[in-house]
């Protein structure tokens, strides 16, 4: 190996010439045809073509790699699972560009891969922290595999996050729809807690109570609701079936005795619906006044001929 400060001529398994401790050069390559000339060459001897260091040319056939990986990325789009094999390469040789790792996960979310995709969304979250939208998408998958704790833990410590009553409603209209009630209105509860004033999900609270028996906790529900829509008579009405069915008759009553109030101008008026009669009738007959329950029930019967 010949020093090309000094010029002196050393051992080519040096890496620093004795003489004058100049750093051995990187060795050369041609990027045409691939030849390994002498370092001492500018230019190759077979086709003229200037010479790169070794570390250049890598970095060239890296690129030159990654274009072609590109290019089969375009043909196959997202939606293909041969895209697969192409992200994995293009990961490899470039781990630094995250898009290649974006892409992958959500390949792998639209597969139903989710165990996979969760450790691609692990990763993008150890890379950027702060992107909450990568905790978004891995619940999304810990919801797919009805890991329901784990989407919640994931979505509400997500800083910037959207999705925690998002997931909350997921999960409760999934576990309705499998006869889970009691299960359901625990995250039910819980959106409730994030949103006290929405009377949608006091709505489903009650309708997953309907049926539990758990009627103090119905009553609750209807009182929220009276209270966020000021007067609709069906609240009313099972408000007091419930006031009912834990033997409060007077209470019952007094429900029963608001809507045939306030419903009397309404041309679709619940009084003239028998089952509103009827439930009065009952709890005057429990009262023990006989004489008004038979007209109630009398007032029933009419509406029902």
């Amino acid at each position: 190996m010949k020093c090309p400060k000094c010029k002196e001529t050393y051992d080519d398994n040096f890496k620093f010439c004795p003489y004058c401790g100049e750093e051995k050069p990187e060795p050369k390559i041609c990027p045409t045809c691939e030849m390994d000339p002498s370092t001492e060459f500018n230019f190759c001897p077979e086709c003229g073509t200037e010479l790169v260091s070794k570390s250049q040319w890598e970095e060239l056939k890296r690129k030159e790699e990654l274009n072609k990986l590109n290019e089969q990325l375009k043909k196959y789009d997202l939606l293909d699972e041969k895209s697969l094999k192409y992200l994995d390469k293009a990961i490899e040789l470039e781990p630094e560009n995250i898009r290649y790792l974006e892409d992958k996960a959500y390949l792998l979310r639209y597969l139903g891969r989710y165990e996979e995709a969760i450790e691609c969304y692990d990763k993008l979250i150890e890379l950027e922290p702060k992107e909450y939208f990568h905790k978004d998408y891995k619940g999304d998958c810990l919801y797919a595999l009805k890991k329901y704790e784990e989407t919640l833990d994931i979505s509400y410590g997500s800083e910037g996050s959207l999705n925690g009553g998002f997931f909350l409603e997921k999960i409760a209209m999934e576990l309705i729809t499998t006869n889970q009630e009691e299960e359901a209105i625990k995250y039910i509860e819980k959106y409730i807690e994030l949103n006290p004033n929405d009377a949608f999900r006091w709505k489903m609270k009650v309708s997953c109570l309907s049926g539990l028996q758990r009627y103090e906790e119905e009553i609750e529900c209807y009182d929220k609701l009276i209270e966020l829509q000021h007067y609709d008579p069906i609240y009313w009405i099972r408000k007091g079936d419930c006031l009912y069915a834990l033997k409060k008759y007077e209470e019952a009553l007094n429900c029963y005795d608001e809507v045939i109030e306030q419903d009397k101008e309404n041309e679709d008026s619940w009084i003239k619906t028998s089952i509103l009669w009827t439930n009065k009738g009952k709890c005057l007959e429990k009262l023990g006044r006989d004489e008004e329950a038979k007209e109630c029930y009398e007032k029933a019967k009419s509406l029902k001929d």
